[in-house]
């Protein structure tokens, strides 16, 4: 585990359609939704454009689902290895959006992650989009601390509008290095019910700890965003491993 020096790590932080006045207009169906076909440019070709309306119809959207549950599904793997395993797991229909806790100095030569906890978000009914409606973040709650070192605070935090789905992180003895993988949420009509459909994951501009261990990393299954972990300690005192339980998400 190599030196650093360490302090407060900072969180991470429409379409109108062009119609023509008094012109006729043809709607067609397309995978991603309704879509309009204008009148010919003046240079003679079309152009097909996003319909008013939304999702399912030329004539109104659908309606959207009243209710959003998360049911287990598929956990991500383990990465690091330690003692005193302990699971937290956020409220029913909430999934994690963020992480704090504290750095740990180590003889003054080595930093690793000292503490970590969770926030969750409800997971709500957003804006509608061509193929379904956002999942958006609300009422937030923190899960207990696990690790007992709090030299230096930190906070991560997955950017507006999107969801954990997985952590890149190195790992020696303890947890050296800590970092967020993030996606959108979608829901899309599947029959009587919405799915959730994860967007493309991003991985935190922001890390926190050093740079010793080897690189390792754990992400949920497409579709799913993470709703808890199992966390380990080093020696009873650092955090040295993290396993994400991981949800699928369906709205009604």
């Amino acid at each position: 585990m190599a030196k650093i020096a360490h302090g407060i790590v900072a969180s991470m932080s429409p379409l109108f359609p062009r119609l023509a006045v008094g012109a006729a207009i043809m709607a067609i169906g397309s995978g991603c939704g309704t879509v309009v076909r204008s009148p010919p440019d003046g240079d003679g070709t079309t152009q097909d454009q996003p319909s008013d309306a939304g999702i399912g119809s030329s004539d109104a959207p659908i309606a959207p689902p009243v209710a959003v549950t998360l049911t287990d599904g598929s956990d991500a793997k383990k990465v690091g290895s330690g003692d005193t395993p302990m699971t937290d797991v956020c409220s029913s229909s909430r999934a994690l959006i963020a992480f704090s806790g504290g750095l740990s100095d180590l003889d003054t030569d080595f930093v690793v992650v000292g503490s970590l906890r969770g926030a969750c978000a409800t997971v709500g009914v957003g804006a509608a989009t061509a193929e379904g409606y956002v999942a958006a973040p609300g009422s937030t709650s923190e899960l207990p601390q696990r690790g007992n070192v709090n030299d230096a605070p930190w906070s991560l935090v997955c950017p507006a509008s999107q969801f954990v789905v997985g952590v890149a992180v190195r790992t020696g003895d303890g947890m050296d290095q800590f970092q967020l993988q993030c996606a959108p949420l979608s829901l899309i009509r599947s029959g009587d019910t919405w799915v959730g459909q994860t967007g493309t994951v991003t991985l935190g501009a922001d890390t926190v700890g050093g740079d010793g261990g080897s690189p390792d990393s754990a992400l949920c299954p497409a579709g799913q965003v993470a709703t808890g972990y199992e966390t380990e300690l080093w020696e009873g005192q650092e955090v040295a491993s993290i396993a994400l339980k991981c949800s699928v998400v369906v709205g009604q």
